[in-house]
């Protein structure tokens, strides 16, 4: 049976998919933030740390700020102040 385009793209996205993961040791919760930044990246939505903080749905404040802060030790994500106001902070993921 010969696979369809469709399929062998699912196929090499599975595999990324898995590469990315996988080589980083990303749990759940940070995978989940991961594809949020994502995500909101790809929408052109600016996304705050504290909107990440305000979903408790995927963790605790606390837990997601460890996550953030590990995303970004593993160069996945990076955060840019706001201009006007110091204490925000802008999410964005890397090219890696």
């Amino acid at each position: 049976m010969q696979m369809t385009a469709l399929v062998q793209k699912y196929i090499k996205f599975s595999h990324f998919i898995n590469e990315i993961k996988f080589c980083h040791a990303l749990n759940c919760q940070e995978w989940d933030i991961l594809i949020i930044i994502v995500s909101a990246e790809i929408d052109n939505k600016i996304l705050k740390v504290n909107d990440l903080l305000a979903m408790d749905h995927i963790a605790s404040p606390a837990t997601i700020h460890k996550a953030i802060k590990f995303l970004i030790s593993k160069k996945l994500v990076y955060f840019k102040n706001n201009a006007q106001d110091a204490r925000v902070k802008f999410l964005h993921p890397t090219t890696k």
